[in-house]
This record gives C-alpha cells, structure tokens and sequence, in this order.
C-alpha cells in the first residue's frame, strides 16, 4: 500500500516493512495543537493565498509540526525502516575468506530496468545480497519489467517500504539507512556495503571486486574533500544560511533565512529539489544545527590560524637559516618550533572561548561523494549508534545532506582510522571544463547539479580507468554508450580481460588521469594525494595502489580463467554445439565461432555445466504461424519539407523493439544505413509518439538488429498508429542476451 507519514512524506509499504522501535511517531492529535506556520514564496507571496500551492502548504506544514513535536520530545532517531528478509537466501561463498556484499542500488528512471540488469550481469554471485529501492515517483511499468527480471534469484530483495526521493535532500540518506537497517536487524552476515543507482556500470566483474576487496576487510572507501577552496567555502556557507525541513520527499522550507540566491537574483527551487519557501517562526529551534554550524565556523577559524602560524614559523625559521651559521640555524630553528607550538596553542584557547567548551572543539563538517563502500563494522554503527543518530538531527535540516552526513559521522566516529580516501569511482564534473551552467542549460532540468553523461566516444578512455564503477551513464542521452559497453563486458565474462585496462585501485594511465574522483562541488582545494585531516584522528593511509593493510602487496590486475564452451543453449530452447563432434549432427555453432574459441568442451557430461545461457531476440517463429520479416531495403527519407503529420508507433511483439529515423541522404552516411535511433518501445508496452513529416522514413529493428518493419517515405501519409507484430525469418544468427537473466 502507499502510505503518507505525519510529516507529508510519501512512504510505499507492506506488512514486511517494520518501523525502527527506537523512533516513536506523532499522533494527529499531538500535532493538531500546533498551529500553521504563515508560508511564503521566494518573492514574498503567501502560500496559502495562492490556490495551487495549497496541496504543498498542507504538505510543508505537516513537516513543520513534526519538527516543532520532535524538538519538544527529544526524538533523536529519523524513521527508518526494515524491509522483512525471511524470504531471502544467500549461497556459500567461492572462498571461505570472501566478502560477502550488500549492494544497494536506487532506481528511479525510465531506464531503470535496462541498467540495472547490466549491473547485475557483471556483480552477480550467489553470496551477496542486493536490496534494490525504486522511488516512489518511478514508472509503473519499471516495477514490472524488475519484478520480472529478479523473480527467480532469492538474493535479490525489491524493497517493500518505497519512499519519495528528492535530489539533494536527506530522503537521499534515508534510503541508504533504510537498506543498512534491514540488513543489520536481519543478521545478514555481510563485509561491506556499496551503494549505486541506475546511472551507473561496473568496470569490474564480481571476481574482480570480491578479490580486491578481500584484501581490505573493514576499510570505508569515503572520498572525503581536504582542505578548503571556493566551491567548499560556497558550499559551506550556503548549507550554513539556509536551514531547511524537507516537505517529505519533495520541497523545502526554509526556517529563519532569506531566500536562495545563487548570484541571479531569489530562486524558487534548488536544482532538482522541489520548491523552496519561507517561514520566520521562533516555534522552530533547529538547535543541533546551529550548534553544528557555530562549532565548524569556529574549527574554520581555529585550522586557518593554525595553519598562518605554522606558515609564519617556517618562513622565519627559513630567513634565520640563510642569514646564520649552522649552529645559529638550528638554535632559531629550535626557537622557532617554539613559538609555532606557542601559536597553535593561543589558536586553541581562542575558539574555546567562542564555541562551548562542553562540546568537542574539532567538530568540523565533512564534505564528499555519496558514492561509497562502507563496511559492516562502520554500517551497523550508522543505524545503532547514538552519536551517529545526533548527526542525523543535524543532518537532515540541512541542503546537500547527502555529500556530508555519512563523511562527517565517519570523521567523528571509532572508525576514522580505516579510511581509505577515494570511492572507487569514475565521475566527471561539467565544473572541470568551464561553466557547468552551460552544460547543464544544454542537458535540460533533469540534470542540474549532476555530472557530466559519458557518450560513447569517451566510453574507451573510462573503461580503461582503475576504477570499480563510472556514472553517469544515461541510455536515453547515448544508448551507443550502453552497446559498447554490453560488448566490453561480455569479452571480460568470457575470460578474455583487456590488457590496456589499469590496475584495480592503481593511477590512472597519464593520458586518462583526469580528475574523475572529485563530486559535485570539487569542494577541495588541496592537490595533494595523502590525507591530511587536521580537525580528526584519522590514520594517514598511503593512496591506492600502495601497502594500505599489514604486509598485502600492490593490488593485481585480475585475470579470470578461461571457460570451456560445450553448447550454446537459446531461450527459445534450439542450442548448438562448440565440441569437434557437432559437424557430425550439423550442429555446429557456425555463428557464434568468437564463443567456441573461447574453448573447445570435450563434449562429454561434464560439459551440461557450461552452457551458457542465450536469448533470440528477433521474433523468430518459434512454432506458431508468423509471417516472414521483411527483406531490408533502408528506405531514405525524401528532400522537402513534407506535410506534418503524428505517428505513434505501439509494439505488439513479446520483446523490446528499437526504433530509428531516417534523415535524407542518411543510407551509408554516418548513421549508417538503419538511421538514428530515437526510442526503444517495450513488449506491449506504452506508444511512442512523433511530431514528424510525412516524406521521412522509419525503421524498427529487434535488439539482435533483425528488421521487423521499415516505413518508406511517403508524400500524403496520413497521421495514425503504426503497429509493429512478430515475424518469422531464417535462423542465420541469433544473439546472446547482453543483460542478465
């Protein structure tokens, strides 16, 4: 069922989602004694005088009082829930010194279904757990289409409790708390954690990642930003003005501050966030935040005067060394290490007097990439711990949550000291060339705030990156990009690894060394690679690719066995085989030679268990009566302008269909002669449709390229629906499905 919390957030549920028995939650009768909070928009309207805004005033007003009734309580925890996983089973490990893992992957896009079978393609293993939450707001198709694709696979736990998640909000942490509770209060036996989305591949297979993770067994892979810079110092003191309550799941409400002004005047929203607006009431403490604000100013102060003292010493101790004999020098260098110390310490006793002294001194506010690997040790602390629940006050009041909360916990906890500063993954900011409001301007609205999409002419130099994953990759902006990486991935499956691909967790090649490690901000001024936490006791780890744990040696690149092909069986149950035998039956795999020569199978029984599993996606009549599929002709489309015309175009078919366009000339150009490819259409699924001209010329092909339907160009074509069935053609070459079954 689809529930709405007291605070107006949308929450998906079902009787196996449990709520966290340490949070208690408000009656309407206990948030009823509260009044409205006056709203207002970010040029001084009043919500509730304008009549669409009344439905969001509702919405924001319910968040308020529940923050007004939690302050007055003393709720520290969020709600958080834990999705029941009796059902779950997990299989044995391939070694017995394997980590086991808990993937969490959020979806929300169309596109949903197709990239997230591709990251199970390439991390699937029966030991790990992968708990997959689908947005609130997502597609309803998108719930079918992974129903249906993780049915039969007991480890793969679709998340009963959906919430609605906004970008840049705490909803986006509390997604993540919401996965690592219901593994920790299931006893799942797990080492680590990774979280991903559907903009994401995996540069690696599962041997590749459980044999470099073995290795690092209770480190947290956190990129945290160092030092300062302006994108940190923005960033800063832009959270620091603004405190804000999350409407639940979509909207802010800004408490006690002016309105949002990037630098072209007050904004109604904030990048993909809802809407922003305003309430002055003293009804709202927000005290925890204050607090953490004042505290990370005063840090700021007391880093920056420690670091000018520092620099001050140097410098004198330096001029005393060219002016004096080597004696001198070493009595003023002696002199000067005293006075440093001397300052460092009156820096100390200054912000002790400005921030309160029962407080730690060092609470300093971390920034970084929500993309992570944390362990289980570090996992369980986040949603058990009470110092970890205190920073989630914080937190949750407060823009981007979701690039600090879970950095700044880990700086402050027991488990500082198994950082490993770099999450593993490649991610290239528009910030890096320029403007990144010009990139953005260009993408569209749903992807303001976001990295750079990979095309698929960069897609080479990513592949051959040392990194785990790389986002964002997007099959609605560049679905070559998902191709090429399908034919990439399956040669790695095959046992064929790339040689030119850099080590797991090593430099970059110098021609690829490009800053993909940096998040959205590049909040970090310093270029150094070691780990230099001056408000922390964070042990100094080397960068990766060096000695990080006991006596293990630099990491090797991967090479899995090569595998023996016996047979290719197809989904539509024909198979062929790869032993010496099959020219005697002539049932030789004749069209797939680059999977036999992965090996030749004995053909005996020992080979049933090679087989690998195949799907014929191109409509090939399987027994019932189909009519033949067309003989390719590439029509082109025609010179003029045409008449405009709709056409929508309905799949019948029981697979997913591509469908291409034709511009004039475009037969053998450089689309080639199929045209450019402008949507996928899915079996039985929604109509695509087309503002178009009748002198253009369509194509529908099936995912192995067979062509079912070719639509010529054709003066006085009418608007109307083009539907697109099944046919039956020669079986000359089927393809391997390059998604995961």
């Amino acid at each position: 069922m689809v529930d709405t919390t007291a605070s107006g957030e949308l929450v998906g549920t079902s009787t196996g989602a449990i709520a966290n028995t340490r949070d208690v939650s408000p009656t309407p009768e206990e948030l009823s004694v509260h009044d409205d909070v006056p709203l207002h928009d970010h040029v001084g309207l009043a919500l509730d005088s304008s009549a669409p805004m009344v439905a969001f005033n509702a919405r924001c007003q319910a968040a308020l009082k529940e923050t007004i009734w939690r302050e007055r309580r003393g709720v520290v925890w969020p709600h958080l829930y834990a999705d029941a996983l009796g059902g779950v089973q997990l299989g044995a490990r391939a070694r017995a010194d394997d980590p086991r893992i808990v993937y969490f992957i959020g979806l929300t896009r169309k596109s949903a279904a197709i990239m997230v079978s591709r990251l199970l393609l390439a991390l699937y293993h029966h030991s790990h757990l992968f708990l997959v939450h689908l947005d609130l707001k997502a597609d309803s198709a998108v719930v079918s289409e992974l129903a249906a694709l993780i049915k039969d696979h007991p480890n793969i736990h679709l998340m009963q409790t959906r919430r609605l998640v906004q970008w840049g909000a705490w909803t986006m942490n509390l997604i993540l708390l919401d996965a690592l509770h219901s593994a920790v209060s299931a006893s799942i036996d797990f080492d680590f954690v990774i979280n991903l989305s559907d903009v994401d591949v995996a540069l690696r297979t599962n041997d590749e990642i459980v044999s470099f993770l073995r290795q690092y067994k209770g480190r947290q892979f956190v990129q945290v930003h160092q030092g300062s810079g302006e994108w940190l110092d923005k960033a800063k003191n832009f959270t620091a003005n603004h405190n804000v309550i999350e409407c639940g799941g979509y909207g802010f409400v800004a408490v006690n501050s002016t309105p949002l002004d990037l630098g072209s005047g007050p904004q109604m929203a904030f990048g993909r966030g809802g809407p922003v607006v305003y309430a002055n009431t003293s009804a709202v403490q927000l005290s925890e935040v204050r607090q953490a604000v004042k505290e990370d100013a005063a840090h700021s102060r007391w880093a920056a005067r420690r670091k000018a003292a520092a620099e001050t010493a140097a410098a004198q101790a330096e001029a005393a060394q060219a002016e004096a004999t080597m004696e001198e020098a070493e009595a003023k260098a002696a002199k000067a290490e005293v006075a440093k110390a001397k300052a460092a310490t009156s820096a100390d006793a200054e912000d002790v007097d400005e921030a309160d002294e029962e407080t730690p001194r060092r609470t300093a506010l971390h920034t970084g990439s929500q993309w992570m690997i944390l362990s289980r040790g570090f996992a369980t602390y986040l949603v058990r711990d009470e110092r970890a629940a205190r920073w989630m006050r914080v937190f949750e009041r407060r823009f981007l949550s979701d690039e600090a909360f879970v950095q700044t916990v880990l700086m402050h906890s027991p488990y500082n000291g198994s950082l490993v500063n770099h999450n593993m993954r490649y991610i290239y900011w528009p910030h890096y060339d320029g403007d990144p409001q010009e990139y953005w301007a260009r993408m569209g609205v749903d992807y303001v705030g976001g990295p750079q999409v990979i095309n698929s002419s960069a897609l080479p130099g990513v592949l051959r990156s040392p990194y785990m994953f790389a986002r964002k990759v997007d099959p609605t902006v560049d679905a070559d990009t998902v191709r090429l990486w399908d034919e990439w991935m399956a040669k790695k499956l095959r046992g064929a690894a790339p040689g030119d691909q850099d080590v797991l967790g090593g430099m970059p090649a110098p021609a690829a060394r490009i800053r993909a490690e940096d998040t959205l901000e590049r909040l970090s001024g310093s270029s150094s690679g070691e780990t230099d936490f001056e408000d922390a006791s964070a042990t100094p780890l080397p960068p990766l690719g060096a000695v990080m744990a006991g006596d293990a040696a630099v990491p090797r690149a991967y090479r899995p066995p090569l595998r023996s092909v016996a047979r290719i069986l197809f989904e539509d149950g024909s198979s062929c085989e790869c032993s010496p035998a099959c020219e005697a039956t002539a049932s030789c795999c004749d069209d797939w030679p680059e999977v036999c020569q992965m090996g030749r199978g004995t053909g005996g029984a020992d080979d049933t268990d090679d087989d690998i599993e195949g799907e014929d996606t191109s409509g090939e009549d399987t027994g019932s009566s189909l009519p033949p599929c067309p003989v390719p002709i590439h029509p082109a489309s025609s010179p003029g302008n045409g008449t405009r015309i709709r056409l929508s175009f309905v799949n019948h078919a029981r697979y997913p269909v591509r469908l291409y366009h034709q511009t004039v000339g475009s037969t053998g150009g450089a689309m080639g002669a199929t045209g450019r490819e402008v949507g996928a259409l899915q079996p039985r699924g929604p109509p695509l449709t087309f503002d178009t001209v009748d002198v253009h010329a369509w194509t529908v092909k099936t995912w192995a390229g067979v062509t079912l339907l070719e639509l010529p160009a054709r003066i006085g074509r009418l608007s109307g629906t083009v539907d697109i069935h099944e046919c039956a053609r020669n079986p000359v070459r089927r393809a391997l499905h390059q998604g995961w079954r």
